[in-house]
């Protein structure tokens, strides 16, 4: 008979050696608590603030105020960053911010340079920061015209995906209506930018006619939600499109910027590097966090019902490509980290959290899981270094996570990802100046010090 006790003595043994092990890494880097300053810049509740900025709510985001309290409190002046990166651009709050900083400095030469792996995202951050060209009163006119309904075909083919026909997340009516209105958009109406941002509102809308909600890592059905009706959702999110339009210009000044759908990984679009060595002055970005969201699955009403996905291999194929930071697919990509001999010390690491792991049926996924989340990882500093100017900065958001059976907290694992992206940073040669704690996350558990989002601030040395 398997002796239960005895397994739970060892799982204790190794979460107190993993825990020591994360000790030692934390010692070796200089960790600046939270004093209350970024634990709403990390966080996208802010986004309302700014007109562009709130056409679409990603809660995984941060805020377009993060760069430029990053570049006072690391003294960084203005004027010696000309060319900004995100490698996961999600919808373009780093890119905003740039907008912003030329804004705030006029004459100050900037460029922006986002990669998106999300199709749908990617047009999100790619119709708002070409806010500038769209004239205010084609969109006003257009959005009246489709919510007249004189342009609005019926007879739309509903996409094969099985979630858009269940009546509890759209009843048929509709979906009916919001497929006519996506076609008249697309064939119906003039002028590329108007009609991009017209689709960006359509798309922030579908969630409020539906009777889902996102939350967490899924869409969840929502029995008694309120739903909005199509016109008053559309017409919402349409005026507040042409109502920022009227007051864009006293927030940002256009720069030369783009969202490129690519591999923030090997910082390549269509397999061909998007940069050339030593290009970039200073990186921001939040990589997905190793949390078991699949951002496909999550906004895959609006990849669906914007037509940026059409059949079950591409969605399929897409998910395939995203960060290995979820188990939604088994997926095949090696592991390259183990050939670097520098990290050594990181797979040691990784053998140490991945001993603490609960031995139930969850542990073939969730290691495989944890060593493709850490060589992306490596993979993106990698590329990121290269990347960099002598002297370049990165400031990389992250979140550490929780695994492991919900009901014995004693047995739960805490992976502390910024601990472990800081060790691979640092045998990448970067250096790492500091770990800064964003702000803990509450739950209970014997290790919630390690509970955090926290920001890496890494230079690469002249």
């Amino acid at each position: 008979m398997r002796d239960r006790a005895g397994d739970a003595e060892k799982m204790v043994k190794y979460l107190q050696e993993l825990v020591h092990a994360y000790q030692e890494i934390e010692n070796r880097f200089p960790l600046a608590e939270s004093d209350g300053k970024y634990s709403s810049l990390v966080t996208a509740n802010g986004s309302w603030r700014y007109p562009i900025q709130r056409w679409f709510h990603l809660k995984e985001g941060f805020s377009v105020d993060l760069l430029e309290a990053l570049l006072g409190e690391w003294s960084i002046p203005v004027e010696s960053v000309h060319r900004v990166l995100d490698p996961f651009c999600g919808v373009g709050t780093t890119l905003l911010a740039c907008h912003r900083i030329a804004k705030k400095y006029p004459g100050h030469h900037l460029e922006a340079l986002g990669l998106e792996r999300n199709p749908f995202l990617q047009f999100v951050s790619e119709t708002k920061l070409r806010w500038h060209e769209y004239d205010t009163d084609t969109v006003r006119s257009q959005a009246a015209s489709l919510l007249d309904g004189a342009a609005i075909a019926t007879g739309n083919r509903i996409p094969s995906l099985s979630t858009l026909h269940r009546k509890d997340v759209y009843d048929p009516k509709d979906l009916r209506h919001l497929l006519g209105v996506r076609q008249a958009i697309r064939h119906q109406l003039y002028g590329q930018s108007e009609k991009d941002s017209l689709l960006l509102g359509y798309a922030s809308a579908l969630e409020a006619v539906s009777g889902v909600r996102k939350d967490g890592r899924a869409l969840r059905i929502v029995p008694d939600k309120q739903r909005l009706a199509v016109s008053a959702a559309l017409a919402s999110a349409w005026d507040m499109i042409v109502e920022d339009l009227s007051v864009a210009a006293e927030y940002f000044q256009p720069i030369e910027a783009r969202a490129l759908l690519g591999d923030g990984r090997t910082l390549a679009v269509d397999s061909t590097p998007s940069y050339e060595t030593g290009q970039f002055d200073l990186i921001l970005y939040s990589p997905p966090y190793l949390n078991n969201i699949d951002y496909t699955e999550v906004y895959k009403i609006e990849l669906w019902m914007c037509g940026f996905v059409s059949t079950a291999d591409e969605f399929r194929e897409l998910r395939y490509k995203t960060f290995r930071s979820h188990p939604s697919v088994r997926f095949p990509d090696p592991i390259t980290m183990n050939e670097d001999i520098r990290m050594q010390e990181v797979e040691g690491a990784l053998d140490v959290l991945i001993r603490a792991l609960p031995k139930d049926q969850n542990l073939a996924w969730r290691t495989g899981l944890f060593r493709g989340y850490f060589d992306d990882m490596y993979i993106s500093l990698k590329h990121q270094l290269e990347a960099l100017v002598p002297g370049g900065w990165i400031f990389c958001v992250v979140g550490n996570s929780l695994h492991g059976p919900r009901d014995n907290p004693r047995t739960r694992v805490p992976v502390a990802s910024d601990l472990l992206v800081a060790l691979i940073a640092e045998s990448l040669g970067l250096e790492v100046k500091a770990i800064q704690v964003a702000r803990y996350l509450r739950r209970r558990s014997p290790n919630s010090r390690y509970l955090r989002e926290s920001i890496l601030v890494m230079q690469k040395r002249c």
